[in-house]
């Protein structure tokens, strides 16, 4: 969980998925509404490919976002990201037990209501 800038003071706290070798970082465009960010039309269409090269959708729009950490606020990073309609639905999808999961600290999580269902 991070914090995502959006106009003037506004920000929001949302999950996000960091994977360091995707080649592109993406934004629902709910997301970029509901901060009021600026959209930006690409020049040239971007295709996206999921595995084995399947598209999945083409993009036309990016948006400028900075995203900084709940416990760290000082550090902001500034990504460009691609517009896209939606990114998933529900993760997890049910609840899960967490009681036996000793290795789990109970405080500094990133995202500590990770267990439970959210977009």
């Amino acid at each position: 969980m991070v914090k995502v800038m959006g106009q003037g003071d506004q920000h929001l706290d949302c999950r996000v998925l960091l994977d360091n070798c995707s080649d592109e970082s993406f934004i629902s465009s709910s997301l970029v509404t509901r901060l009021g960010l600026k959209r930006q039309r690409l020049a040239t269409p971007q295709n996206v490919q999921a595995l084995q090269g399947v598209g999945v959708a083409t993009i036309t729009e990016a948006a400028q976002i900075k995203l900084t950490s709940r416990y760290n606020p000082t550090t902001i990073i500034s990504v460009v990201a691609l517009i896209v309609k939606s990114i998933g639905g529900q993760y997890p999808h049910a609840p899960l037990d967490t009681k036996d999961w000793s290795h789990i600290p109970a405080e500094g999580l990133a995202d500590p209501s990770f267990h439970n269902p959210g977009p």
